[in-house]
């Protein structure tokens, strides 16, 4: 996959290039009757340095960010999750390097009010 498009599958893909300060964009399409999600697609730009989230594992994080945070937070938009002004939020618009928050129960509280 190589671009986003409405064709009724929820796909997940890497772009090798940098979206500026964009580390991913979840798309999701909406049926406007009923505002059910239809479907969604997650694009993450290859230009960033990833690193995999593992308790046990030794090695240092370093200048990028951790994928599981990231495909957290974009999985998040794509089950109807907005950006929110809480810091400690999954669902804040802004990532730290290294950070390995990940859903808080406030963002457990969002999705409740949702389903």
């Amino acid at each position: 996959m190589t671009k986003v498009k409405q064709d009724y599958q929820n796909i997940v893909f890497f772009r090798k290039a940098k979206g500026g300060s964009t580390i991913a964009v979840t798309y999701t399409w909406y049926n406007r009757s009923t505002g059910l999600i239809l479907e969604f697609d997650m694009m993450i730009y290859d230009g960033w340095k990833y690193f995999n989230f593992d308790n046990t594992c030794t090695a240092a994080c370093n200048g990028g960010f951790y994928l599981s945070v990231i495909a957290a937070h974009e999985f998040g938009h794509a089950i109807g999750l907005d950006h929110n002004d809480c810091t400690t939020s999954i669902m804040y618009p802004y990532a730290d390097y290294c950070d390995t928050a990940l859903v808080q129960p406030a963002d457990r509280t969002c999705a409740d009010t949702i389903y």
